[in-house]
Parts: structure tokens; C-alpha cells; sequence
């Protein structure tokens, strides 16, 4: 496989764990831990550069994969079944 290719694909898996993973820290309501806050409060102080390949894929995506994970993966293990049947 070309190095290019396995990259992409890293990124897109990584983009899915992620917001698999956002899905379930989100419906656990546990709030920030400190790391959040501390990267938080360096996004804020630091400029932004030219994003990437994975900031655009994770710009357009995200808010996709935490919604599909939510609705066929964290709401059936919270509940026990789908909501609204």
C-alpha cells in the first residue's frame, strides 16, 4: 500500500474512533477533565495555522459520526433499545 493511501486511511479511521469515542464521553456527562481545559486554554492563547488533511476531514465529518454512533451504538447500550420503540 502507498504511503499516501495508508495515511488517508489512518486518518478516517482515527476520525471514526474519535467520534465513537466523543459519542460515548458525551452521554457519560462527566464534564472536562484537566487536559481538556489546559489544551482549551492553549487553543485560545496560540495563533491557528493552515489546517490539514485531517482538520478538513474532521471539520466536515464529525458532527456526522458522533450522530450515527449515538443513534445505533450509545443509545442502544444505554437503553437497552433503540429509543422510540
Amino acid at each position: 500500500m502507498q504511503e499516501r493511501t495508508r495515511r488517508i486511511l489512518m486518518t478516517i479511521c482515527g476520525v471514526l474512533i474519535c467520534g465513537f469515542s466523543v459519542g460515548m464521553f458525551n452521554f457519560s456527562a462527566l464534564g472536562l477533565d484537566p487536559f481538556q481545559v489546559f489544551t482549551h486554554g492553549i487553543f485560545k492563547i496560540l495563533p491557528v495555522g493552515a489546517p490539514g488533511f485531517g482538520t478538513v476531514v474532521t471539520a466536515f465529518l464529525m458532527g456526522q459520526l458522533i450522530a450515527f454512533f449515538n443513534r445505533t451504538l450509545v443509545e442502544p447500550m444505554r437503553y437497552g433499545k433503540k429509543k422510540g420503540k
